[in-house]
């Protein structure tokens, strides 16, 4: 039906048959002057940050020039509903969150929350032959639907996933749009599952979206693995760890279908990549540090430095130690445990950690695994209670008449002290040393007469 056609019937004052207009994707059209998404859409959307909005590739860019036409264009609709007009109950294609803004009229939205019970219910109606005669809500658990209502001028987020149905009370239009990103990772992945359980046609599923997740894994590498690395929180990393199993899932299906098949060129070491990159995740994460049933609890976060050039970057910690993992916080904690050495002086709380700290190397290898930084590893109150330890153990030293050295000095420590008598110093070895004052001549001895005439007689003696 075109516009024009839509048009006149929505002017009909007796409406023989309700219209609801769901499919005007309006990017290439002179909307885009005047209707703008939230700003929360442009920063998430994997196609927003893969593909040129021109269509022209760019180095600014990660789609190649192959793929820009494959462009998932579903990010700005235009909704037109008569009043009274429903849709039935479903799932935005590929888990896609939405951005649904209320321009005239309003909305009643019923969702329900996606879980595994929640979802097998939803490809049991969906498949069902009487799918047309059933409310789905009547198949779950009483209480799980909820009633939402939009009014004029107001926006709604819908999350990934989330099954909902749409009534409209009154005349409305709506601007809204689809957009898949790596916080939802899983469960965009998932809903995939469900399409194709569902057995959608290609025309209802979100397009190219596994293109688009390739772009994701293959971005994500780029990204942490630059210099300037990004953070990359365990959800995230969570999510990576599903996907590089259906980018494997998926290579196989198209080997399986066509014998010749091979990975794009762009994408041809992207799996074995993020394996390594979620394997070196592991690695950091041995102490059980992160735990996904208790993320909410943890703000901690890492970053990550790819081929073999770069390093677990510096990770920011809670506050308080106490909220560390059981190895962070016993890395803390034993800062301030004096160990003797050998001569027996006590170590400095900055020599414990050079030496005991698992992960630190003085001279870094062609490994490069430093940790030059090491110390951006603490927040500022564990910093500071170091420096304070560092001084209480300054004082500890002086008081048993030892040297002071500094743990970054090149030489050994132990071989200078059995080189040097312990001795009482109220300052630091690198301190100047005060001037010595001028040697003051010393004055002649006044000599009397008998005195001379002693020293004649003994010259005479001696001449004798």
């Amino acid at each position: 039906m075109s516009m024009g056609a839509f048009y006149d019937r929505w002017k009909d004052e007796n409406r023989e048959r309700l219209y609801n207009m769901l499919s005007f994707e309006f990017s290439h059209t002179r909307l885009m002057d005047i209707v703008r998404a939230p700003d929360l859409m442009y920063k998430l959307s994997w196609v927003h940050r893969f593909w040129p909005p021109d269509g022209v590739s760019t180095d600014e860019y990660i789609v190649i020039p192959e793929h820009v036409e494959f462009k998932p264009d579903v990010a700005m609709f235009c909704l037109l509903g008569m009043g009274g007009s429903y849709t039935d109950f479903h799932i935005d294609f590929g888990g896609s969150s939405v951005w649904y803004h209320v321009y005239k009229g309003k909305k009643v939205f019923f969702v329900i929350e996606p879980t595994e019970k929640t979802l097998e219910k939803f490809v049991e109606w969906t498949n069902g032959p009487n799918r047309s005669e059933k409310f789905l809500s009547d198949l779950m658990p009483e209480g799980l639907m909820k009633r939402v209502e939009i009014n004029e001028g107001e926006t709604l987020m819908i999350p990934s996933g989330w099954i909902h149905a749409v009534y409209t009370p009154i005349d409305s239009i709506v601007f809204g749009g689809n957009f898949i990103h790596e916080l939802n990772i899983t469960r965009q992945l998932k809903i995939y599952d469900v399409e194709l359980q569902c057995s959608y046609d290609d025309h209802f599923l979100f397009p190219s979206f596994e293109l688009t997740n390739w772009y994701a894994a293959f971005e994500a590498l780029e990204r942490f693995g630059s210099s300037g690395n990004d953070s990359l929180s365990p959800h995230v990393i969570e999510g990576f760890r599903v996907l590089a199993k259906y980018l494997k899932k998926w290579v196989q299906r198209d080997k399986e279908q066509n014998e010749n098949y091979k990975v794009p060129n762009i994408f041809r070491d992207t799996i074995a990549d993020l394996d390594k990159m979620i394997d070196q995740y592991d690695k950091s994460f041995l102490d059980e540090a992160y735990d996904p049933e208790n993320e909410k609890k943890s703000s901690l976060k890492i970053k990550l430095k790819m081929n073999g050039s770069g390093s677990v970057s510096p990770k920011k910690r809670e506050k308080s130690y106490d909220k560390l993992s059981k190895k962070d916080g016993k890395y803390v904690k034993n800062i301030f445990k004096h160990d003797k050495t050998i001569s027996g002086r006590t170590t400095k709380p900055s020599g414990w950690v050079k030496e005991s700290v698992v992960g630190f190397e003085s001279e870094p290898g062609p490994s490069s695994n430093s940790n030059k930084n090491f110390f951006d590893n603490f927040s500022p109150e564990e910093r500071k209670q170091i420096n304070d330890a560092a001084k209480a153990d300054d004082g500890y030293v002086k008081s048993n008449g030892d040297i002071i050295y500094s743990s970054s000095d090149d030489e050994d420590i132990t071989s200078k002290i059995s080189k040097k008598k312990r001795k009482l110093s109220t300052k630091a070895k690198d301190s100047p040393k005060e001037p010595k004052p001028p040697k003051i001549p010393k004055l002649p001895k006044v000599i009397n007469q008998q005195a001379r005439i002693l020293k004649s007689f003994k010259q005479l003696k001696k001449k004798k």
